[in-house]
């Protein structure tokens, strides 16, 4: 797995906290692969133009999938951005991915109070979310305090 190298390097630089900090490589590529197959239905690196290289992974995005919108499925993702992401890195790749994603999927994002402003001020602007009705006391991907609801709009809105 040749992409791995990157989540290890951010492992190694505090990312993924939910694994103990002495962890070897292949130890941490064995537990990063349980959680994965077990907690998440697809994952993809997101890459970005970087000083390191033009494609070099910045974040990781975890999905869940649920068939519960007709004839379009809903993805709920999570992402864990590397420590060498920046905000332009950020923003190009979240626009990006969202974008892909909407073609025939409903993207529904539950952002922590942290991340609500990056949804609300950086990737609303580009016409690809709404706001979808202000938070909830504990949202269900980690259920670990309020969320505040985006959801994508359709391509032709």
């Amino acid at each position: 797995m040749e992409d791995f190298q990157w989540l290890f390097a951010a492992y190694k630089m505090g990312k993924f906290e939910e694994f103990p900090q002495d962890l070897g490589r292949y130890e941490f590529q064995d537990a990063f692969m349980e959680v994965l197959t077990r907690d998440w239905h697809e994952a993809y690196l997101l890459s970005a133009m970087h000083p390191r290289g033009p494609n070099t992974p910045v974040g990781l995005v975890a999905m869940r999938v649920r068939d519960n919108r007709g004839d379009r499925l809903t993805v709920e993702p999570h992402v864990t951005w590397f420590p060498w992401a920046s905000l332009r890195n950020k923003i190009e790749t979240t626009v990006k991915f969202i974008n892909h994603q909407r073609v025939d999927r409903f993207v529904l994002i539950f952002a922590d109070k942290e991340a609500q402003p990056f949804f609300e001020k950086s990737i609303k602007r580009y016409g690809i979310l709404r706001t979808s009705g202000g938070y909830i006391s504990k949202y269900p991907p980690h259920n670990n305090g309020p969320a505040y609801i985006f959801e994508s709009k359709e391509i032709d809105e």
